[in-house]
């Protein structure tokens, strides 16, 4: 079996929801949280928006460069560091609390 870091996916894991950040995020640039369509994209070519509408697929039916998925699960303490437009929808989707 696969060595996983904690608090971080294993491989195959498919979760509802992700971290994501857009390919022109800078180091500190607010992650985003993106309802996951079908698989973690870890290396690029998200397939769904985050939550608050700034991270798109990429494509030219987007008009956008895209994005990946962060290889951390969602946790209370990880959304400090969250777009506060995705942290506010996914509060109100009742993830967390």
């Amino acid at each position: 079996m696969p060595y996983v870091q904690s608090g971080t996916y294993a491989p195959g894991e498919v979760p509802e929801y992700a971290f994501c950040e857009s390919v022109t995020a800078g180091p500190k640039a607010p992650w985003h949280i993106r309802k996951v369509a079908t698989i973690l994209k870890l290396t690029g070519g998200i397939d769904s928006s985050s939550l608050c509408g700034k991270v798109h697929p990429s494509g030219p039916e987007w008009g956008h460069l895209g994005g990946w998925d962060v290889n951390v699960k969602i946790s209370e303490g990880h959304l400090t560091h969250t777009c506060p437009g995705c942290r506010e929808a996914y509060r109100k989707i009742g993830e967390l609390k």
